[in-house]
């Protein structure tokens, strides 16, 4: 994100020029809101966490038992893919799927 962009978050610093990142989860879910279309449907405790990176972190292999490298401070992607996963699983599977992602602090 580029400050010439139109799209960026005013506060998310791009990564590429080394800015650090200084923003809560709650402060980027309302200035992208319209851009990326986020909705928060659960969870509105950890709106204060802090984002302390601009890299995205995909939890497909974290659900599927491989979670060797979490980085709570990225922002954590469950899109399409992982979602379709997640719903292919039988119930206690889904559920076992979750715990592992949620023992870490994200």
């Amino acid at each position: 994100m580029s400050d010439s962009s139109s799209n960026s978050v005013k506060n998310f610093p791009d990564a590429s020029v080394g800015l650090p990142v200084s923003i809560t989860v709650g402060e980027f879910v309302n200035e992208s809101r319209s851009d990326l279309k986020l909705e928060v449907l659960c969870g509105h405790e950890y709106l204060d966490n802090k984002i302390g990176s601009a890299q995205l972190q995909k939890l497909g292999m974290a659900l599927v038992g491989a979670s060797g490298d979490i980085y709570p401070d990225r922002i954590q992607v469950i899109g399409r893919t992982e979602s379709d996963f997640l719903q292919s699983l039988e119930e206690d599977d889904r559920r076992r799927a979750i715990r592992r992602i949620r023992k870490y602090e994200i």
